[in-house]
């Protein structure tokens, strides 16, 4: 990690480096800090985490708490570009978004956070109304990208579904 510009605190590597790092997304409603994160050895950030190759990973963090992070492929004019999102559902399994809810009882019995408005073909029940609350953002909960693109079986599954489909 550079000493004069420090941006993720260093990883616990007693048994090797940890794949990616821990997303939160307490304080998500908050104003964020994104910056593209610096690359030692090719494959991993200057805390000790592996990401591998291509170096093109993204953090948005904030003093609230929040801690993202996402892979993002160069636009036409030269400014990263999220991942385009496939509603796999896998962000809402992990925790709710800013409009979403968990059942109480679920995640204190198992640990299942995921969203209440989930449907079972992985769609959001809130769909219409976050867009209408979202309109004029700059960053809109829907349309921006995927938020949770690095290990996402999930994302991957679609995906090849979806290149299978289209041929």
């Amino acid at each position: 990690m550079s000493a004069a510009n420090p941006q993720l605190p260093p990883v616990s590597c007693r048994r090797g480096a940890p794949m990616g790092r821990r997303e939160s997304t307490e304080g998500a409603r908050a104003p964020a800090r994104c910056f593209r994160v610096r690359f030692v050895d090719g494959c991993y950030d200057e805390g000790g985490a592996y990401w591998g190759a291509p170096a093109n990973v993204y953090c948005a963090t904030n003093e609230e708490g929040l801690l993202l992070f996402c892979r993002a492929a160069g636009s036409s004019r030269g400014r990263p570009m999220p991942e385009p999102c496939v509603q796999c559902g896998y962000c809402c399994t992990v925790r709710p978004c800013a409009y979403g809810e968990y059942d109480r009882d679920r995640a204190e019995a198992h640990g299942d956070y995921r969203c209440v408005f989930l449907t079972e073909d992985n769609k959001c029940a809130k769909h219409d109304e976050i867009v209408e609350k979202e309109k004029g953002s700059r960053f809109p909960m829907f349309g921006s990208g995927c938020s949770s693109s690095l290990c996402n079986d999930v994302r991957e599954a679609k995906l090849k579904e979806k290149k299978r489909c289209e041929c």
